[in-house]
């Protein structure tokens, strides 16, 4: 019975470990850019001292986990000029994709209901500090 416990254990810890969810960086032993990619509410600092907002991740498997919108968190002066109740809570902001330890993040943007598209596509300070090509690399620090 007790052996029964411990691999039921394992595959459990296992199967959470490789769905993506957790803190992803750009490197795990600075002050570089994170993620947090979880199933439940959490802060994303898109602009230091400007916008952070609440976001939600959600696995949809191969290695895939696509980034909603939840409203915002705290804003500063930038961030008020933005018309929130415009951002659609239902497209993803962005999109993880990973493979083992390493993945890139994709960031689309806050997508505007009223005008039909996505803004702020570059505007992030991540987006400008860590983006090549469009793409974010990170790492899994936990």
């Amino acid at each position: 019975m007790r052996y029964l416990f411990v691999v039921l254990w394992s595959l459990s810890f296992s199967s959470y470990a490789s769905d993506g969810f957790g803190v992803w960086a750009t490197t795990c032993d600075d002050d570089g850019f994170y993620f947090p990619l979880e199933q439940k509410i959490s802060p994303l600092v898109v602009n230091d001292n400007q916008i952070v907002v609440s976001i939600h991740s959600s696995s949809i498997g191969n290695g895939i986990v696509d980034v909603y919108f939840d409203g915002p968190l705290d804003l500063g002066k930038g961030g008020m000029n933005i018309k929130w109740d415009n951002m659609d809570k239902t497209k993803k902001i962005a999109e993880f994709n990973y493979n083992n330890e390493s993945g890139y993040l994709k960031w689309f943007g806050f997508f505007n209901k009223k005008e039909g598209r996505y803004v702020w596509t570059k505007d992030p300070d991540f987006v400008q500090s860590y983006s090549h090509n469009g793409v974010v690399r990170m790492q899994k620090c936990e």
